[in-house]
C-alpha cells in the first residue's frame, strides 16, 4: 500500500565520488523541505577494485551526514550499473510511495528546488499526460516568466509519479521497433537531435542508459514533462571524476537561481516555446549556439550511450 506524505520522498543514486556526493547532500539539506523530506539512498557496488576504496569513502559520508528526515541507506554488493541501480531502486520505493524525487550524486539543487518539485507533484498528480517535472531548464536564450512544458524529459533533478512510471517500458528493441513502425522516428528526434540513433545503440550495443527509455515510453505516450521559468539545478560531474563523462569539463547551466515562482500552468505544450528549444537543439548541432552548450549536449549523449 502507498504511504502519503507532505512532502515526497527524495531518492539518491551514488557510487564512488565522495566530495559530490556530500555537496549534493548539503545542497539538499539547505531546502526547508528536507527535514520532512524521507531521504532514500542507493549506493551501487564498485566495478573496479580501485572503486572500492572511493565506494567506501561514499558509504561512510552518507552513513555520517545528519540529514533531518528519516533516511534509509542500500548498499549494493554488486555493481548494478546506472541503468539498473535506477530502475530497482525507484520501483523499490514506488512500492510505499506514490510519487518520488530522484536525482544522482552529482547534482546540485538550489534551495527553491524541493518546493518547486512537490508544488508541481502536487498540481498534476491527476493528469496522466504529465510524466514528470523537471528542476533543470535547457539551454534557451529566450525568457520564460512562467513554469512551462516542453515533449521532451530531464534526469537532472527531477520528479515523477508511480502511476507513471508503471508505464515506463525498459526494453530498447520494443521501444524502437514501435517508434519505426509508426513512423515517428523524426519526430522522436526533438530538435534533430539524434535520439533515435541513441535509443539504437541500446539495441545494438547494450547500452546501460534508464533515461533513452524513459523518454522513448513517454515519447510514446504522448506525455509531457514540466520545466522551472529558470534552472534550479547545475550539473557538477563534468570535473574529469566521473564513470560516463567526456572528461574534463565543468558544466554551469546558463539562468541557475534559488528560487522560481511556482504557478499552475495548462498542461500542454506551447508551440512558440516547443519550437524555440528544438530551434537551440539544432544550432547546437552546428556550433553557431555556442560552445558551451554544443559541449553540454557531446556530455549528455555520452552519458545516455555509455550508463
Amino acid at each position: 500500500m502507498s504511504r502519503e506524505s507532505r512532502y515526497a520522498p527524495i531518492i539518491l543514486f551514488a557510487y564512488n565520488r565522495p566530495r559530490h556526493v556530500l555537496r549534493t547532500l548539503e545542497a539538499l539539506g539547505r531546502n526547508e523541505e528536507s527535514s520532512q523530506s524521507p531521504l532514500f539512498v542507493f549506493i551501487d557496488g564498485p566495478a573496479k577494485e580501485e572503486h572500492k576504496t572511493s565506494v567506501s569513502q561514499v558509504r561512510a559520508i552518507v552513513e555520517e551526514f545528519k540529514w533531518k528526515g528519516p533516511v534509509s541507506i542500500h548498499f549494493s554488493k554488486e555493481n548494478k550499473g546506472l541503468k539498473n541501480s535506477v530502475i530497482d531502486g525507484c520501483t523499490s520505493v514506488f512500492e510505499s510511495y506514490d510519487r518520488a524525487i530522484i536525482l544522482e550524486d552529482d547534482i546540485l539543487v538550489s534551495p527553491g528546488f524541493l518546493d518547486f518539485m512537490n508544488k508541481g507533484l502536487d498540481s498534476y498528480k491527476e493528469n496522466p499526460d504529465v510524466f514528470g517535472i523537471s528542476g533543470f531548464r535547457y539551454a534557451n536564450p529566450i525568457a520564460q516568466n512562467r513554469p512551462f512544458f516542453l515533449p521532451l524529459g530531464s534526469s537532472w533533478g527531477w520528479a515523477t509519479w508511480k502511476s507513471r512510471w508503471k508505464k515506463v517500458w525498459f526494453n530498447a528493441p520494443e521501444l524502437a521497433a514501435k517508434i519505426a513502425q509508426k513512423g515517428l522516428v523524426q519526430d522522436f528526434d526533438f530538435g534533430k537531435y539524434p535520439y533515435f540513433e541513441m535509443l539504437k545503440s541500446q539495441v545494438e550495443k547494450g547500452g546501460n542508459s534508464w533515461a533513452i527509455l524513459f523518454y522513448a515510453s513517454m515519447f510514446l505516450e504522448k506525455g509531457i514533462f514540466l520545466f522551472p521559468q529558470d534552472s534550479l539545478v547545475q550539473n557538477i560531474g563534468f570535473d574529469g571524476t566521473g564513470t560516463n563523462e567526456v572528461g574534463g569539463y565543468d558544466i554551469t547551466t546558463p539562468n541557475v537561481v534559488q528560487y522560481v515562482e511556482f504557478s499552475k500552468v495548462m498542461p500542454v505544450v506551447i508551440p512558440s516555446i516547443e519550437n524555440s528549444f528544438k530551434h537551440c537543439f539544432q544550432e547546437s548541432l552546428k556550433v553557431s549556439f555556442g560552445a558551451e552548450v554544443k559541449m553540454f549536449f557531446r556530455i549528455v549523449k555520452a552519458r545516455l550511450l555509455q550508463q
